[in-house]
């Protein structure tokens, strides 16, 4: 057996885990390490992802993915046990935060207690309401992850790293492990089959896994009603205009969920439209009329600029290349062959490939450029229109500095292009919206104060 210690504010105390469990475990972890192969997910899909269990000790285990909480929709599982039991890391990887902190000498004791662990894999592993309980006490005061488990720090499969219990937001709730599972992508995916198949014997299962709440089979049509259960491209569009006119949609992935339905209810509302959560043809006119254009045009662009449109995003096209010296005639919004004639003029500066259609680095060079800044695409670490864990990272420190990114959602929308702005602004970078290595090193800087 190995004995492993929690030093509390109040106590010491010493509990044990069964060493051969865990290595039985991390075994299968390491056999089935290819089981997954790197490819796009969506957004709560079903994987059989190869973990360690995560709770050494008696849980009831059900899938409350898509169980629906005070704070939105649930999107995890939570492993129901006593407080104490041990909680286990299901792979092997770095520490990525202790209580939302990414610095090993400031781990937020307010904010006690949750850990979230990258794996070597890229996926990553969120262990919330830790214990923060003197045993047999609801007093709050007691350090629930074990020493030494500090961001950066390394751990592996099947090593215990705290303890069950009902710390932050579940007060109120019986003591339970809440276990979230991201893809490589930083895609947020429901674990409940890996997690029931790590389980094995040991788990009370209550129900199978709960589908989707979706009545969509294919993905929903420009001009189609899009309503609870909808999903597609023009969900995500649409979740990304109520963000950034305000209205929190959730999750910005694509899938009309329950939040989704509450903000388009509040966008209806404040508008004077009838209010029913869907979008029909009559809300959404007024989501394109409430969109703040002036905006959208100032962003990179979501999809390609090519030759032979005409937009209000080609205006600022041309200015800009006109700014950094590459004349394309009028700016008129047209995309003819001067303006193709300049962006491959650029594109040839710049060192990119020389297609003439504007793509995501083509736009991002721009900006920079005609920002004044040295055009260095290597620099650049997230910018307009990606997504992922270093966006998710990103949004936690400007939420924290008072720069609202809007919701951390892992997508850099206007919302989270605004709040860098202002940072920039704010710490005398050029603000271009996009975030490059001394933006990324100032806002860590001012985020670990």
């Amino acid at each position: 057996m190995v004995w492993l210690v929690m030093l509390g504010f109040n106590e010491l105390v010493i509990r044990r885990v069964g060493s051969v469990a865990i290595m039985a475990m991390a075994l299968l972890v390491l056999s089935g390490s290819s089981a997954l192969a790197q490819r796009a997910r969506e957004y709560g899909e079903m994987v059989d992802y190869p973990l360690v269990f995560p709770v050494d000790g008696p849980v009831s285990l059900s899938d409350t993915f898509y169980g629906t909480r005070s704070t939105g929709d649930h999107h995890a599982q939570d492993l129901m046990a006593p407080k104490m039991t041990p909680v286990l890391a299901v792979a092997s990887g770095t520490v990525h935060y202790v209580n939302w902190s990414r610095d090993p000498e400031s781990l937020n004791p307010h904010r006690c207690c949750s850990i979230a662990i990258r794996h070597d894999d890229g996926w990553e592993s969120w262990y919330l309401h830790l214990n923060n309980d003197t045993p047999g006490t609801d007093d709050g005061q007691v350090w629930g992850i074990v020493e030494g488990v500090v961001p950066g720090g390394r751990v592996e499969a099947g090593q215990h790293i705290g303890w069950v219990g009902d710390s932050g937001n579940a007060e109120s709730t019986p003591p339970h492990l809440h276990f979230e599972l991201f893809d490589a992508g930083g895609v947020i995916v429901n674990p409940f089959n890996a997690l029931r198949a790590a389980c094995g014997g040991r788990c009370r299962v209550t129900g199978g896994a709960v589908a989707a709440p979706t009545s969509a089979t294919t993905a929903a049509g420009p001009n189609d009603t899009l309503r609870f259960g909808s999903r597609g491209n023009v969900v995500f569009e649409t979740q990304l205009t109520l963000g950034s006119l305000g209205f929190d949609p959730g999750p910005v992935d694509g899938i009309f969920g329950r939040m989704t339905v509450t903000a388009v209810a509040a966008f209806q509302s404040a508008n004077g439209l009838a209010v029913d959560g869907k979008v029909g043809p009559v809300t959404r006119r007024a989501l394109v009329s409430a969109s703040p254009s002036s905006e959208l045009v100032v962003s990179a662009p979501s999809s390609v600029v090519d030759s032979g449109i005409r937009d209000p995003i080609v205006v600022e096209l041309q200015g800009m290349l006109a700014r950094v010296g590459h004349r394309q005639g009028g700016t008129d919004g047209a995309f003819g062959p001067l303006t193709f004639g300049a962006v491959r003029d650029f594109q040839k500066v710049a060192g990119l490939p020389d297609t003439g259609t504007v793509d995501q680095g083509t736009w991002d060079a721009l900006v920079f450029a005609a920002a004044g800044s040295t055009v260095d695409l290597s620099a650049i670490v997230v910018s307009y229109a990606t997504r992922g864990p270093d966006v998710r990272d990103l949004q936690t420190m400007l939420e924290a500095l008072g720069h609202d990114p809007g919701p951390i959602d892992w997508t850099f929308g206007l919302m989270t292009r605004r709040a860098v702005v202002s940072f920039q602004a704010m710490v005398n970078l050029a603000a271009s919206g996009i975030v490059d290595h001394a933006t990324w090193n100032a806002l860590e800087a001012a985020y670990r104060g």
